[in-house]
Formats: C-alpha cells, structure tokens, sequence
C-alpha cells in the first residue's frame, strides 16, 4: 500500500482544519479598540522624528566621507560599491557609526576578491575598523 497520498491529504486536510479554527476564534475573541491619536499628537511625533532623522543624515554624510578616504587610504582596498549608512547598528549621538559595502579586497586590483564588508567608528569618524561578512 502506497501511503504518500494518503499522508499528503492529511496534511492538506489538517491545514485547512487549523486555518478554520484560527478564523472562527478570531471571530470569537474580543473586539479590542485601537488606541486614538488627535492629528497634533500625530503631527508632534511625525516632527520629532523628521528632525532626527535629518540630524542623522547630515552626520552620516559627514561620516562618510571619512570613511572614503578611509577605503581610498587602504592598501589592500582596490574599489568599494557605495556606503549604505546603517542606523540600526549606528548611534550617532555617541559618535558611533556603521557603513555596509562591498570591496575589491587583495594585493592588487586585478587579484582581487570582492568581499561584503562593515565599517565601524567609535569616535565620530576619526577612526575606523573594517570587518568582513561572511
């Protein structure tokens, strides 16, 4: 007796089941509300978050122009795709930067390896790290 068919509509026939289920409990459970918001309370946090994000954007600018001079001065660099300013990992209020790229790294431009790699500053851009992504 063949039993992949058999085991292949069960598994059809449990899905189905569970998304019944989750669908009629759905139905069941509470009507929560959605917390209201006045439009000035919107306003005020969509303002706060534009001039932050500005503020990080003149800083990551300034930042990354060090960190090109910082890829230009490497020996071992031989070319770099443009640096993606990463905000997660970044905290520019406490001078702490982070750049993603992809490098030709190796002894010579045609004998090179193109690596995706990560820039790191403590120190608002006066000194860098460079780290490989595996």
């Amino acid at each position: 007796m063949n039993y992949r068919p058999v085991l292949a509509l069960s598994i059809i026939l449990v899905g189905i089941l569970i998304s019944i289920s989750v669908a009629f409990l759905d139905l069941l459970g509470p009507n929560v509300p959605l917390p209201r918001k006045s439009i000035s309370e919107i306003l005020k946090t969509s303002d706060n978050s534009t001039l932050l994000l500005a503020k990080e954007n003149i800083s990551a600018k300034s930042t990354r122009n060090s960190a090109e001079l910082f890829l230009n001065q490497e020996n071992l660099v031989h070319g770099y795709s443009k640096l993606i300013f990463n905000k997660n990992l970044s905290d520019p209020e406490n001078g702490e930067f982070t750049f993603f790229t992809a490098v030709c790294y190796g002894s010579s431009g045609n004998d090179c390896n193109y690596l995706n790699t990560y820039l790191r500053s403590y120190d608002y851009g006066d000194t860098w790290k460079i780290g490989f992504l595996e």
